[in-house]
């Protein structure tokens, strides 16, 4: 058929005003060709119910872009669940979906699909539920997660690309999620000719976050490396990262860890590959609080700081600063960067684990050295 909306019953054009009821349908064995197919099932005009529906073994062939197994509604609302789908060739494997490349439907929570991640899903996600991307998400403006919920980004990316004059972050945590599955990826694209004093992060964490198998990208020019601070990862709060890359592509640091006196920063890395140097950071004279302790993962230098983990030290009072480093790769040096006179109060990095490019000398946990083995100092007691 041509301009066919539900494939399933063939060329019925659904002009409006038409409600179908698909509920315990079955497709099974079916081969649907078309012009211009919209949906292998139901219409995307008129509502729709799918509760219990199957389709197996289909087959759906187009001449473009719209096509899929069911999609949902443009003028009204579609009931879909329970609905379930296997061997579904020359489709798309999503339920729910407008079949428009220009504007995909981009996100769901458990059956509902919704048009738009920030303006839709994030209206209506529930504490405990997760969203679960549909597609690519390209936002316009700052992103504020609250609430305690999980952002499974479906192997899609959220990014944005923008020329900032003042702070910003892509997103700010500061409820209670994981975030994982998927692509983060920012650039402040502004053409700064003079140091300015702010922060340009892809994400920044006053709550507490999970990450796992996410990739964090901060892309911003070397521009805005040179006169500010661009970072994939800036966080004051708690952040516990189990796997993931992590990278800054203006050869700056992939994370800071923002210490103060008013909160008791943590931070917890079980794995993942860093590239550019996690900045410990304690942010005045003041006895500022903060824990990093590392577990797994491999940290790359980056040459700005050519360093892959340091302290960033603007006081030397540190006494509340711990860094417990229990294992992992670390190709390039640990650090203490001083920008006040005297010397630290206290020793911050304590190495227990691990193996180094450059000999840890003067972090060692008590009681524990390295050996020299091929490339690496190897941490042991």
């Amino acid at each position: 058929g041509r301009n066919t909306v539900g494939g399933v019953i063939s060329d019925i054009r659904m002009n409006g005003g038409l409600k179908a009821d698909y509920s315990n349908f079955k497709a099974k064995g079916l081969t649907i060709k078309a012009t211009k197919a919209v949906g292998g099932i139901s219409g995307i005009i008129s509502g729709q119910t799918l509760d219990g529906a199957s389709v197996e073994n289909v087959a759906i062939v187009c001449d473009n872009v719209h096509k899929g197994i069911v999609s949902g509604s443009l003028g009204s609302k579609s009931t879909i669940s329970n609905l379930s789908y296997s061997n579904v060739a020359g489709a798309t494997a999503v339920v729910g979906a407008i079949y428009d490349t220009a504007n995909p439907v981009e996100a769901r929570i458990g059956d509902v699909y919704y048009k738009t991640f920030v303006t839709d899903a994030l209206a209506n996600v529930k504490a405990g539920e997760t969203i679960t991307l549909q597609a690519d998400v390209t936002l316009t403006g700052s992103v504020v997660l609250t609430n305690e919920c999980t952002l499974d980004l479906g192997g899609f990316s959220i990014s944005q690309k923008q020329a900032q004059s003042a702070a910003y972050n892509m997103i700010q945590n500061q409820g209670t999620w994981t975030i994982k599955n998927g692509t983060l990826d920012y650039a402040d694209i502004a053409e700064l000719s003079a140091a300015v004093n702010y922060v340009s992060n892809t994400i920044q964490n006053s709550g507490s976050l999970t990450l796992e198998d996410v990739k964090v990208v901060n892309n911003s020019g070397s521009a805005v490396a040179a006169n500010g601070y661009p970072h994939p990862i800036d966080n004051s709060g708690k952040l516990v990262i189990n796997s993931g890359e992590f990278t800054n592509n203006a050869d700056y640091s992939s994370m800071r860890i923002w210490c103060t006196t008013d909160t008791d920063t943590e931070v917890i890395i079980n794995g993942g590959t860093f590239n550019g140097s996690i900045d410990f950071q304690n942010v005045s004279s003041q006895p500022n609080k903060g824990t990093l302790t590392i577990n797994g993962g491999t940290f790359n230098a980056d040459t700005y700081t050519n360093a892959s983990v340091r302290l960033l030290g603007f006081g030397a009072d540190v006494d509340e600063m711990n860094g417990y480093i229990k294992g992992g790769t670390f190709n390039g040096p640990l650090k203490l960067n001083k920008y006040v006179s005297g010397d630290f109060n206290s020793q911050v990095f304590f190495v227990s684990g691990g193996k180094f490019s450059v000999e840890p000398a003067g972090f060692y946990a008590e009681g524990y050295s390295a050996t020299k083995e091929g490339d690496y100092f190897v941490v042991s007691k």
